[in-house]
């Protein structure tokens, strides 16, 4: 029986989510995206401590915060995307014609 069978609760709404190590090593990833566990907590609505638990895989996550954290980083991708086409208008002909060739 594993951890998250067992989850010390007899209760199904008392017990975990099961864990994932793609869940884990994606939430551990989006914690060095951006750049705080403060911040990754207030995106999928936990606390630190909560987020340290899910971290250390004593606790799992759910799909809403995984769905949650998902739509965060898609956001954060296009603003990035966003901002790189910004910069590239700003370049002078030469250095267009050369970023063009990388």
């Amino acid at each position: 029986m594993t951890s998250a069978q067992s989850n010390c609760s007899g209760k199904p709404e008392q017990k975990g989510h099961p864990l994932s190590i793609q869940r884990l090593m994606g939430l551990e990833i989006a914690t060095e995206i951006f750049g705080t566990k403060r911040r990754v907590a207030n995106i999928i609505g936990v606390g630190e401590r909560s987020l340290a638990h899910k971290l250390s895989g004593d606790r799992g996550t759910t799909d809403f915060e995984v769905l949650l954290l998902a739509k965060a980083l898609e956001k954060i991708s296009q603003q990035s995307a966003d901002l790189a086409a910004k910069l590239r208008d700003h370049l002078k002909p030469a250095d267009a014609a050369v970023q063009g060739q990388a």
